[in-house]
């Protein structure tokens, strides 16, 4: 077997590419004429299957950070930056005039629905991105805040959205209108700068009507569809619940796999991780975060890992473990879900060892030690064990591998 590094980390029987570089980001069903800036790790970059990119497309990424752009007939149009611990997500069938361009900042989200239209030179931000401050209190006072955007809105040409704004589904943004931290209700007109209501209880339709004659106007005078009257939002995107999940889950890569199924999307086979620090007691990482104690948290580094329990995304690894804990040797090979250690009894872990059966990956891990010093990595069947030093943080990895 031949393991083939930073290149494709996963593909099912479907097709559906997932590649990940040295820097763990990971890029899913990559259009081929990306044009991608990654200046951090930890990224999770993710294109439904087909989607049509523009050449003019632009994505820039930071640190930790989302994307997802869903299927679409139409080829999407974006200029996309999103700085460190930030999200932007893209529902279906979206039509793009012009260039979309957004910028995300400050550990916000962007989240667009679907089946929406935007017209020439639209901008999102959610920062100002300079800092303001009250000059009595001399507390801040512009906070960075999300965007939200239902389903079936039509944003028009040139318009400004600015943080904290939310666009209910259905509903219309005049053209040159600047909205900033307004909650538009659907099915509603806002137009102006700053943007105000304008009309209520309508519903709007995309069909253009450039080229139409008397005829096709006259034929379209009534529309009695309900399709796109939103008044209890029970057939739009379910946009607070993606807004709570991207609020509350902490690396891009839970973010992704939290809101897969709302999204409709495939999961990134991965690792989930529970390990027992000595000071603290259960904590829940995934493969690309350090557990435990890490070079960048040097605050847990008096804390040792008395016991872990590992699990992988439907059972793809069938993973078996043991540990060595301090004075009472090794433990027998436990099943994936199950704890390996011991847990209020100040028992150190001083070994560990990982053992599964599925010939596409290969896992290696490597283990932080009380002194300061750092394993090399190793891979899944192999033992690291120390006779005095106890293990206070473990890092795991996936790769594929390739004939």
């Amino acid at each position: 077997m031949k393991q083939v590094k930073n290149m494709t980390l996963y593909m099912d029987e479907n097709l559906k590419k997932i590649e990940r570089d040295s820097n763990n980001n990971i890029i899913i069903n990559k259009p081929d004429n990306l044009n991608c800036r990654l200046n951090g790790r930890n990224n999770v970059i993710s294109f439904d299957k087909g989607v049509m990119l523009s050449n003019e497309s632009q994505f820039y990424l930071g640190t930790n950070n989302l994307i997802h752009i869903g299927s679409s007939r139409h080829t999407i149009n974006v200029n996309i930056s999103v700085n460190n611990n930030c999200s932007f997500i893209l529902g279906r069938n979206n039509y793009f005039n012009g260039r979309l361009t957004s910028i995300v900042s400050e550990e916000t989200n962007v989240v667009i629905g679907s089946e929406c239209l935007f017209s020439f030179g639209i901008m999102i931000r959610t920062a100002d991105p300079h800092l303001i401050y009250d000059s009595f209190s001399h507390e801040r006072i512009n906070p960075s805040k999300n965007v939200m955007i239902g389903d079936h809105c039509w944003i028009g040409q040139n318009s400004l959205i600015l943080k904290g704004s939310k666009i209910g589904s259905g509903s219309i943004l005049g053209a040159c209108s600047v909205l900033s931290g307004k909650q538009i209700s659907s099915n509603t007109i806002w137009a102006g700068n700053p943007a105000r209501l304008v009309k209520e209880n309508i519903f709007w339709d995309g069909s253009c009507v450039h080229t139409w004659t008397e005829k096709e106007t006259k034929q379209r005078w009534h529309d009695n569809s309900t399709k796109w009257i939103y008044s209890n939002e029970n057939n739009s995107t379910s946009l607070n619940k993606i807004d709570e999940i991207l609020s509350t889950r902490k690396s891009a890569f839970e973010k992704f796999n939290n809101i897969r199924q709302i999204l409709n999307c495939e999961e990134i086979p991965c690792m989930k991780i529970k390990a027992h620090l000595s000071n603290i007691g259960w904590v829940d990482y995934f493969q690309e975060e350090n557990i435990g104690c890490c070079e960048q948290n040097s605050s847990l580094k008096s804390n040792h890992l008395e016991a872990i329990s590992l699990s992988s995304t439907d059972k793809l690894f069938n993973l078996l473990y043991k540990v060595k804990i301090k004075n009472n040797g090794w433990t027998s090979f436990v099943k994936e879900g199950e704890n390996a250690g011991t847990t209020g009894k100040s028992l150190p872990l001083q070994g560990f060892e990982l053992s599964f059966d599925n010939k596409k990956y290969q896992i290696e891990y490597k283990v932080f030690w009380s002194d300061g010093s750092t394993s090399e990595w190793v891979k899944s069947g192999t033992i690291i064990e120390s006779e005095s030093l106890n293990i206070i943080g473990m890092k795991f990895r996936v790769e594929e591998l390739q004939e």
